[in-house]
């Protein structure tokens, strides 16, 4: 039972002493505050300006008694051997079951040796060790060293209970070797003997033993007591430093300019509050306590950092400040609270009373604020709308009126969105199920006891676009220096008003809500779980220049710019675990710290992102990105990491390369009211400007497993690299466009669904060439659908496919394995014009249909799965693509010609294979320049007619069309009867399956000096085979040249003998 002279605190029980020159102060303040005489307050602390120091620390106590520390009782003997336990009474120390004093020697201890003396205390499975001492009225706490026994050189798992009065300071694990520990503070009221109890709750039920030893008692001084201060208590103007030798106990309304902690501040189980400019937690003995992780806070604490951007800056970290280094640690611990829910029931603005169903029990109270995730599908354009234009913020933040049970809570305010809660649904349909689509809507707690915010001022202003507040909040950093790192530890805090945003003559940049800066490979045992980080003016949490940190089972709102940050790339080995990450709001092009907060509006592209991982090298399991005006999760991995990680030494001596770098962990994660769900196709520079287009090649195929994506305008793109990623288990609904590949990337044994019918998705009238729900959209790709389940498709408004275009496009999209509910026919499987009519045009039309970018559809159903006709290709009537019988041609012993599969949709099925053909110039230096005008010809075949095709695009950097594999076509590439203006050309033929072959054919007027050829497969060089003429070229069974005596022709053929991609360069082409 608690002692009831314990001054403890929890949100329901408040034991409070009296204390006159405390209730004076907080009598004093509060008058102030409340428009009273700020002279009165001022007068009962320290005069203005004047630097306050904290006194030193009183001498600690040793325990049990005065006489000796801990278990050196010199009346006292131990038999040989001890029995176990030796005593039930020992001196002062009362031992219950396993658990008493054992000494150097002894088999128990097995090799290690007492910290002070001869012999320790133990605790064994559930043992207790229990003693009374007389404590004097005070803010007290233990300081005690502990070892866990260790067993074949690792710690048995021993956890210590510490209780002094019944209220529980500690409970811990302990390493093999001895250590120094502290328990959080606990006041006393008044005189009284209370017992000190060490238990053991041997959580793996195995008998684990933990050493005790060297038990001291600690006082820590009031805040609110003159005597700690050596005079007055500080007031609003009085900058405080607490020295290494110094410890204070936070009670009351606290104030100070700015506090300096090279000692102890911290908190018992009361209401307390400081108000200051900063606090530097600063050295190797320097902590800010509001409980500890195993024995969180019960009492109420905010933190709340002041001023504005005309203050004066300090060094490193600006103003408004919470910082930890050098060996400074910051504990921060509310109650344990469930942190974020989903709805069971399904809500909107007719329920009423505003009543929410939970899908689990939860601990949230009266007057709590949520945030409830919005289910409305955003209807936006994937494509171009700057700055959010047309995104909505479906969540709505809502205040608990009253708790009816442990999993329904009534709002005091109506709704005013939809937020789906029904039953999630299984699929296929009627049959064994295999993927589950939950659509609940989260809930996510905003309200914590222990609370870090900015001040009443912070907010500044809402530029007219953008989304979201600019202000000049509070920020936390945990920083490392020359002398040592800071130590952050953070769980069940709300932090509020935090960030500072890059306006005036605030930088921005490093002032975020959570940092950890350059703290390199020290991150381990660091973290911000539990907590909330809401209506921030600069992300949410930043993980810069460090690894090994956690961030974990947060819940992050209204955050401006990206908001899970990682920030060089140098960024390893992190836990980004089950966060709830909503309404993530972009900025103003003025007020963005890098260009992709705000520059992306294309489908590509949709600035800004709720986790943007700059390296793939970290854990990511089990989060939730919801109605994020950008992107869900956008990975951006440069080929080195950005300054200034890549000048320090630490990362400089691992050879980084992002982008190359194999994928950590990325599974079960969630996005859904997104513009675009995933993305990775980027890198940055040096100094953090983004590169577009340039893709991940990680040196393994890296799986992203069970991801759910919903109600996005765009789901999952993956751009360019040698495809080397698969989605895995992937759950697709609601979404515009569901799949979006620039690469050879693999969905498979997933499910897509065009609409779920939980009323999160509207089919408006859309043209047939614009279906409003598409599975797959055929890009720059060529991706892969393997072993998929397809639902929906065959009402208005969808597609399976859809010809969208792109810049290096690639055929033999290969589709295999797929099911359909419901087995009717498909609404459309792909629409596309009449290409064999379109008339000639140069320059860049976007989606020409005379531009090759835009003819070159070839989806390969491999199984027959989609066509019922096993290796065919999907293509359009492109004469440089169809084959057709020429007229009065013999047509025995050839392949059936194309035929047209839907004359409604323009569709042919070939029996083909097709490769890209794509010719670049180059400069001297070996850059590509814009190439000229050249003209391309299927030359006539014994059986079929032939087709040329002119290519005068002058977009992009090389000449490309798709050609017909392994037939005898010939193909011919001229330059309109001009020389090349490059004097590097490069060939390359692409998109090829083992032992698939083509001859092209190269000319141009006059003779040139010595052409030198060389060969590339996938990259890797090899030896091109020359040939004497053109008939051993084409029965040589090898990639290689046939180049006329006066070198105005040449001939290329290339066999693939597995490679996909075959590269020939021409150099000295000029004359």
């Amino acid at each position: 039972m608690m002692h009831p002279v314990l001054r403890v605190h929890s949100r329901r029980i408040l034991f409070l002493r009296a204390s006159s020159a405390r209730t004076a102060l907080a009598l004093a303040l509060s008058l102030a505050a409340q428009g009273g005489s700020p002279a009165l307050a001022q007068s009962m602390a320290t005069p203005t300006t004047v630097t306050v120091t904290a006194a030193p620390a009183d001498r600690a106590i040793p325990m049990p008694t005065s006489g000796g520390f801990g278990f050196e009782i010199p009346f006292a003997t131990i038999p040989t051997p001890p029995p176990t336990p030796p005593y039930a009474q020992w001196g002062p120390w009362s031992a219950y079951g396993t658990s008493g004093v054992t000494e150097n020697g002894s088999a128990l201890l097995a090799g290690a040796t007492a910290p002070e003396g001869t012999r320790v205390g133990y605790v064994t499975g559930k043992g207790l060790l229990r003693c009374s001492f007389a404590f004097s009225p005070g803010i007290w706490r233990l300081r005690y060293e502990a070892a866990a026994r260790s067993q074949g050189g690792l710690p048995e798992g021993q956890v210590v209970r510490i209780r002094i009065g019944g209220v529980v300071l500690s409970e811990t694990s302990y390493d093999a070797g001895f250590g120094n520990f502290v328990t959080r503070p606990l006041e006393i009221g008044t005189a009284a003997t209370l017992t000190v109890e060490f238990e053991g709750t041997d959580p793996g039920g195995a008998g684990d033993t933990a050493f005790l030893d060297k038990i001291l008692l600690e006082r820590i001084h009031d805040w609110q007591d003159p005597t700690t201060w050596l005079g007055n208590v500080p007031g609003p103007s009085n900058p405080v430093i607490i020295p290494e030798n110094a410890r204070v106990g936070l009670t009351g309304p606290c104030f100070a300019r700015e506090v300096t902690v090279g000692g102890a501040l911290v908190a018992p189980d009361v209401t307390s509050t400081l108000d200051a400019r900063w606090v530097r937690v600063t050295g190797a003995d320097a902590t800010l306590q509001v409980g500890t992780k195993d024995t969180p806070f019960t009492g109420d604490f905010t933190l709340t950092l002041l001023g504005s951007m005309t203050d004066p800056l300090q060094p490193d970290a600006g103003t408004k400040f919470l910082v930890a280094e050098e060996g400074g640690i910051i504990d921060l611990h509310g109650e344990p609270r469930v942190s974020w829910s989903r709805l069971d029931a399904t809500v909107d603005a007719s329920t009423i009373p505003p009543v929410l169903t939970l899908a689990q029990d939860v601990d949230w109270e009266k007057d709590d604020w949520l945030i409830l995730a919005g289910s409305e599908n955003q209807n936006v354009n994937p494509g171009h709308v700057p700055y959010g234009g047309d995104w909505t913020d479906y969540s709505e933040k809502v205040q608990i009126k009253a708790v009816l049970g442990p999993r329904t809570v009534e709002l005091y305010q109506p709704l005013n969105h939809l937020h789906h809660g029904g039953t999630p649904i299984l699929y296929p349909t009627g049959g064994t199920p295999t993927w589950r689509l939950d659509q609940r809507a989260e809930v996510g707690l905003l309200t914590h006891n222990v609370k870090v915010q900015g001040d009443a001022s912070s907010d500044l202003f809402q530029p007219s676009t953008g989304n979201g507040w600019v202000g000049f909040g509070g920020h936390i950093m945990i920083r490392h220096s020359a002398t040592g790192h800071g130590v952050g530890r953070l769980s069940n805090v709300e932090l509020y008003r935090m960030g500072q945003s890059k306006v005036g003559s605030s930088p921005g940049l490093g002032r975020y809500p959570m940092h950890w800066h350059s703290n390199l490979g020290d991150g381990e045992g660091q973290y911000i779980e539990h907590s909330s980080i809401h209506h921030t003016y600069n992300r949410a949490v930043t993980v810069h220049g460090t690894e090994n940190v956690r961030v974990e089972w947060n819940v992050a709102y209204d955050n401006l710019g990206h908001a899970v940050y990682l920030e060089d790339g140098s960024e390893r080995f992190n836990h980004i675990n089950y966060n709830l990450v909503l309404s993530t709001q972009i900025p103003d092009p003025a007020n963005a710290i890098i260009d992709s907060d705000h520059f992306g509006h294309s489908f590509q592209n949709q600035s800004p992102s709720s986790f943007w991982i700059t390296n793939p090298e970290n854990e990511m399991i089990g989060n939730v990105a919801a109605g994020t005006v950008g992107t869900g999760f956008w990975f951006a991995f440069p080929r080195d990491p950005a300054e200034p990680s890549y000048s320090e030494p630490y990362f400089a001596a691992q050879n980084l390369h992002p982008n190359t770098a194999p994928l950590g962990t990325f599974k079960d994660n969630v996005c859904h009211g997104a513009r675009s769900a995933f993305d990775v196709n980027d890198s940055f520079t040096l100094n953090h400007v983004i590169q577009k287009n340039v893709g991940w090649e990680p040196s393994t195929t890296a799986y992203l497993e069970n991801f759910t994506v919903y109600s996005c305008a765009t789901g999952l793109y993956a751009g360019t690299g040698k495809g080397d990623l698969s989605f895995t288990n992937a759950v697709l609904a609601d979404n515009s466009r569901a799949i979006t590949f620039a690469a050879y990337h693999t969905v498979e044994d997933s499910v897509i669904v065009a609409d779920s019918h939980n009323s999160l998705f509207t089919f408006p009238a859309t043209p047939p060439g614009n279906p409003r729900a598409t599975a797959y959209s055929l890009y720059d790709g060529a991706g892969t659908l393997r072993n998929c389940h397809l639902v929906g498709y065959d009402v208005p408004g969808t597609s399976l496919l859809h010809n969208k275009g792109g810049a290096t496009r690639h055929v033999n999209h290969h589709f295999s394995g797929l099911t359909f509910e419901p087995l009717g026919p498909l609404q459309q499987v792909l629409n596309l014009p009449d290409f064999a009519s379109a008339p000639m045009e140069c320059g860049y039309t976007p989606h020409s249909l005379y531009d090759p970018r835009t003819w070159m559809v070839a989806v390969r159903d491999d199984d027959g799965s989609l066509t019922g006709q096993p290796g065919v290709s999907i293509i359009g009537n492109h004469p440089m693509m169809l084959r057709t019988v020429a007229t009065g041609a013999l047509q025995t012993n050839i392949q059936p010609e194309d035929t047209l599969w839907d004359p409604a949709e323009d569709v042919w099925l070939s029996p083909s294979h097709f490769g890209l053909l794509r010719i670049r110039h180059n400069n001297p230096a070996g850059n590509p320049v814009q190439g000229p005008t050249m003209t391309f010809t299927r030359d006539p075949h014994p059986f079929w007619t032939t087709s040329s095709y002119v290519n005068c695009s002058t977009v992009g950097q090389h000449k490309q069309f798709a050609v017909v594999l392994n037939e005898g076509y010939e193909y011919g590439a001229d330059w309109g009867g001009v020389p090349p203006t490059a004097d590097q050309v490069v060939v390359t033929l692409d998109d090829l399956d083992p032992q698939d072959d083509s001859t092209v054919r190269l000319t141009w007027p006059g003779a040139k000096s010595q052409i030198q050829l060389s060969g590339r497969a996938d990259g890797a060089p090899f030896p091109l085979a020359s040939y004497p003429d053109l008939a051993s070229l084409e029965t040589g069974g090898r990639t290689g040249y046939f180049l006329t005596a006066d070198q105005s022709a040449l001939w290329l053929r290339f066999v693939s003998t597995g490679a996909r991609t075959i590269e020939i360069t021409l150099d000295d082409v000029l004359p």
